[in-house]
């Protein structure tokens, strides 16, 4: 998760650099991997932290939507190989999860940066 200089320094925090790839930006951040933060630590640090936006932009608030939410789908899918070498065994299985989620936009703003 994204985090600020500042909360880096006040509770000594372990970092690295965002990925190259992430879409975030990451202005001025590193980032912290979340689960290895003591559960008092990562609830101060969430409480102030960036909210990440996942990559996904919208350009206008969810009021018109169903219950005021845009909704959508997130699915994961694993391919797995195995191999049991002292048992002579092997194979391959595919798992897929899906999971229904839904985001409440009520306010968007607009950065111009001409």
């Amino acid at each position: 998760m994204a985090v600020t200089e500042q909360q880096i320094a006040d509770r000594h925090l372990l970092t690295t650099p965002p990925k190259a790839g992430d879409r975030r930006s990451f202005s001025g951040t590193s980032t912290t991997q979340a689960q290895a933060l003591p559960p008092e630590v990562l609830a101060d640090v969430l409480g102030k932290s960036m909210s990440p936006d996942c990559g996904n932009r919208y350009q206008r608030s969810a009021s018109d939507k169903p219950d005021g939410r845009y909704r959508g789908t997130a699915t994961a899918t694993w391919s797995i190989a195995w191999t049991a070498p002292a048992l002579c065994d092997e194979g391959e299985f595919t798992e897929t999860q899906a999971t229904a989620w839904t985001a409440w936009v009520g306010e968007v703003q607009v950065l111009d940066t001409n």
